[in-house]
């Protein structure tokens, strides 16, 4: 997803053939006015989470890159991030690089009486997400019904 109107869409375009055959996926890219300066923003994310080394591989990798193809011609700051471990998955990629993991999944209306569930991430899709529970049981529930999917986390 890019937000930021045609730059942030041109440079998704430019990070993506960049970001081939790395072991990253971008997730969004936003082109923004903050505090008097333009600050383009990748949003990248990998199994496993994503460090300061993936951040600055991406950088390195995508900023050549910019300045050859990029249109913005004023200056702006190339900033490169993880989505942060409590963001909603919600794209079939996030639900393929989070399989496995431990998520909370939130209903709009309480199912069996619960508004929330926890369990094991087993798949998800734009039609449902499928979970193993904690007592061994497989669920799956329809994305329509789902106000949320998010990773648990544990400190």
């Amino acid at each position: 997803m890019a937000r930021g109107g045609r730059y942030a869409t041109e440079a998704w375009a430019i990070a993506e053939t960049a970001l081939a055959g790395m072991d990253v996926d971008l997730i969004d890219v936003r082109f923004v006015y903050e505090n008097g300066s333009h600050v383009l923003q990748l949003i990248i994310d990998r199994r496993g989470g994503v460090g300061m080394d993936d951040c600055v591989a991406v950088s390195e990798a995508v900023d050549p890159r910019l300045d050859e193809a990029f249109s913005w011609t004023k200056p702006y700051q190339l900033v490169v991030q993880s989505p942060g471990i409590d963001r909603p998955l919600s794209t079939p990629a996030d639900f393929v690089r989070h399989q496995g993991a431990r998520v909370e999944v939130g209903f709009y209306r309480a199912r069996e009486g619960q508004k929330r569930v926890e369990g094991q991430l087993l798949a998800g899709d734009e039609t449902a997400v499928s979970l193993i529970l904690d007592d061994g049981s497989e669920v799956s529930y329809p994305r329509d019904e789902i106000s949320v999917v998010r990773r648990v986390v544990v400190f």
